[in-house]
């Protein structure tokens, strides 16, 4: 039988869990952890068309599950997972848990908070792209120029600050890709100062939003958004425990 190397997971009402997850610590067991879920999350996996991709589906619905039944102590198949109309998860009961997920290259990662919307978005470096390029198609006016006053080496960085924090706040929206990119603006000179500075179509307010940077390892950064006020999140690698 398989499990989470995790103690009984308890979330304070005023703090955020984030946990990450690399996916060539669990593939050896992804045929287990395809037993445990849902039909239909069965029938989603083999939708995909590269194994890679289900193996990636797979993992990180059996995580996603593992960790709610950690939290609201229910079994498996006593999880109804719903969708909204961008295709945000959510859990269809009374519970004040909020949830959300995000993968990158063989990174997974959730967050987990009470009573708030949330937003987790990774990102995989890349040096494949201009990173101008995509910054003057998808950021703000802000952004843009913030970008262009640092040198060039330190771009990058700044680059995946933005976008990872951005992709976090419409994910914890739940507008996905209907919310344009370049109207609002965040912080991104820091992994350590992560805000929302400013919204040109006042969809947003600031004043609620908390955001976070994580920085994984040299090849990953993620970003955490909160529309609530959390001061405090935490954060855990996952493994396994196999009885």
């Amino acid at each position: 039988m398989l499990s989470l190397n995790l103690e009984k997971l308890i979330l304070p009402n005023n703090e955020i869990h984030f946990y990450y997850a690399d996916i060539n610590d669990f593939i050896s067991k992804v045929g287990v952890m395809q037993e445990r879920l849902t039909s239909d999350e069965k029938l989603r996996a083999g939708q995909f068309k590269f194994q890679t991709d289900q193996n990636r589906f797979i993992i990180a619905r059996w995580l996603l599950r593992s960790l709610l039944s950690n939290y609201l102590e229910l079994d498996f198949g006593e999880m109804i997972l719903k969708y909204g109309e961008f295709g945000k998860p959510f859990f269809n009961t009374n519970q004040n848990i909020k949830f959300n997920l995000s993968h990158s290259g063989d990174m997974i990662v959730f967050g987990f908070v009470k009573n708030f919307n949330i937003g987790v978005d990774v990102e995989m470096f890349k040096s494949n792209f201009n990173v101008m390029d995509i910054a003057l198609k998808f950021f703000s006016k802000k952004e843009v120029e913030t970008l262009l006053t640092l040198p060039e080496y330190k771009r990058e960085v700044a680059f995946y600050r933005c976008w990872t924090r951005k992709e976090a706040i419409i994910k914890a929206d739940g507008s996905g890709m209907s919310f344009p990119l370049n109207t609002f603006s965040v912080t991104i000179d820091s992994d350590d100062k992560a805000e929302l500075i400013e919204m040109s179509n006042g969809d947003l307010n600031k004043e609620k939003w908390r955001l976070f940077s994580i920085k994984l390892s040299v090849d990953y950064l993620a970003a955490v958004a909160v529309e609530g006020n959390i001061g405090h999140i935490s954060s855990k690698a996952l493994t396994l425990l196999e009885l």
